[in-house]
C-alpha cells in the first residue's frame, strides 16, 4: 500500500535538498534569525501572493483553452455544414 501524503511530507521535511548550495542554506538560516518571527509573515504574504498570481495564471489560460474549443467547433460545424 502506498504511503500516506502527511507521511510523505514528513519524510520529505527531514530530507535534506539535494539542489540548495551551502551558502544558499548559510544565508536563508542568518536572514530568518535576522529579522525574527515577522519574516514568517513576509513569507505567508510572498506565499499567498504567489498564489494569487498563479491563480490568474490559471485563469488565462483556461480563457485561452475555452477560445480554442470554441474555435474549433465552429470549425468543424463549418466544414460539416459546407461539404
Amino acid at each position: 500500500m502506498s504511503e500516506k501524503r502527511s507521511d510523505y511530507r514528513r519524510r520529505q521535511a527531514q530530507e535534506k535538498s539535494p539542489w540548495l548550495d551551502d551558502q544558499e542554506e548559510a544565508a536563508g538560516s542568518a536572514a530568518s534569525s535576522a529579522h525574527g518571527p515577522g519574516k514568517s509573515r513576509q513569507n505567508q504574504l510572498k506565499t499567498s501572493l504567489s498564489s494569487e498570481d498563479k491563480a490568474q495564471r490559471l485563469k488565462k489560460r483556461l480563457n485561452f483553452a475555452i477560445l480554442i474549443v470554441c474555435l474549433l467547433i465552429v470549425a468543424v460545424l463549418l466544414i460539416l455544414f459546407k461539404l
